[in-house]
């Protein structure tokens, strides 16, 4: 099973370092601005669509603060009972194992205790050997992060507004002290190089969803495309990558309602070599009630059957203030370790320093849930056990909209 995880980890960490092929570059050309929402020359609405929705969600790096960042304020514990009947019944306590040393595969390719793996998966900053950000966060950021440097490379061109239907050739220069590594978190760990290619845009056939879609033109490119919207209410990304070298499939759903404050985004990536392994996250952070929900799922099945993962689901509060405790539900099985197989292991967690403070209870400064009723995510996986069954149509869009939904519906 680690065979199979690595692999997955490996070929992920590729995209955003690699997400343009290089070739001759053509002309550049001028062309006029067609968002009515860019209300200057010089702002790059699409690295700005990316960078605003990432930050968004990266409220939801609810551990992050233990590296010494603070986060957060109280909310109503109530908040899931009273707004979406949720229950939240009683919970199980991780009795001592919470810290036990080499419970776990880790996300760094090492066996760590259940709350190391929860301080790199909960921290927007954790970067694997590889120096790529696997974490939710980090694959919203390598999924469409090419479209914050695909921006920034336009605007040096006149075009900073959401670009007209035709293909615009372009250079980007990556990698430290420029202006794509400085200003796109996808690229912030590249190593310097010049990428060239030719960028695709067009008007989608039902435009009620997305605005442009925008494909690279190059050969040797991994297939894929994205969408994207930029509104007065909203802003919308969402891309599709086939990974033909690794057999692999993933697809990015993102989207920020700027009216109401709410984010939702949804990551789903399958590999279909030596077995299968899965990836599954979804984030919903509501600003205007200061709390923010997150669903995670790493794990699969390796060519001899055996089965191993572990999923957590975590509650707190988003904002740059005080927050001061997580709830968190994990659930786990097939760990090399030993370690039995368990789901809703449970505890109000110190954000500062990742230590219980109420093992065997939800009811934290936030209120959480249990991962055992996030049903979503077994249907969701299973579902897309092949490269055709993951797809991305111009009409698709996030498939919850409050957190009761973001549970139990399952993924297209």
């Amino acid at each position: 099973m680690k065979n199979v995880s690595a692999k997955k980890i490996v070929s992920m960490a590729m995209i955003g370092a690699t997400a343009f092929a290089v070739g001759a570059c053509a002309p550049k050309v001028q062309t006029s601005l067609t968002d009515p929402t860019s209300s200057t020359t010089n702002t790059p609405v699409m690295a700005s669509s990316v960078n605003t929705v990432g930050q968004k969600i990266q409220g939801a790096a609810f551990l992050t603060q233990a590296q010494g960042l603070a986060l957060g304020k109280p909310v109503k514990p109530t908040f899931l009972e009273q707004f979406f009947g949720i229950n939240t019944a009683e919970a199980d306590p991780f009795n001592g194992i919470w810290d036990q040393a080499g419970s776990v595969l880790g996300l760094n390719w090492q066996q760590v205790s259940i709350k190391e793996y929860l301080g790199e998966a909960l921290n927007s900053h954790f970067v694997n050997p590889n120096g790529a950000n696997v974490t939710a966060f980090g694959r919203f950021n390598s999924s469409v992060g090419q479209l914050c440097a695909l921006g920034i490379a336009l605007a040096e061109q006149g075009v900073t507004g959401i670009p007209a239907d035709g293909q615009y050739p372009f250079t980007i220069d990556i990698g430290p002290g420029t202006k794509v590594s400085s200003q796109c978190e996808g690229f912030s760990n590249s190593p310097a190089m010049s990428l060239t290619g030719t960028l695709s845009v067009s008007t989608p056939s039902d435009t009620s969803v997305y605005m442009k879609k925008l494909e690279l033109l190059n050969a040797g490119m991994n297939p894929g495309f994205m969408y994207l919207t930029y509104s007065d209410q909203w802003i919308r990304i969402a891309s599709i990558e086939h990974n033909d070298q690794f057999l692999e499939s993933n697809r990015t759903i993102a989207e920020y309602d700027r009216v109401n404050n709410i984010v939702r985004f949804e990551y789903l990536s399958q590999s279909f070599q030596q077995g299968s392994a899965a990836e599954f996250h979804r984030i919903y952070m509501d600003g205007t009630n200061n709390v923010g929900y997150i669903i995670s799922h790493t794990g699969g099945t390796d060519s001899n059957g055996h089965s191993q993962y572990l999923h957590f689901a975590a509650s707190g509060t988003p904002s740059d203030a005080t927050r001061q405790t997580v709830a968190i539900s994990v659930g786990i099985k097939g760990q090399q370790s030993g370690l039995a197989d368990s789901e809703g292991l449970d505890a109000c967690v110190n954000a500062s320093n990742g230590a219980i403070t109420n093992d065997g209870s939800l009811v934290c400064q936030t209120t959480g849930f249990e991962v055992s009723t996030a049903t979503a995510i077994a249907p969701s996986i299973s579902k897309h056990a092949q490269e055709s069954d993951i797809t991305l149509t111009p009409t698709m869009q996030i498939p919850f909209q409050n957190v009761g939904e973001l549970l139990v519906n399952e993924s297209f």
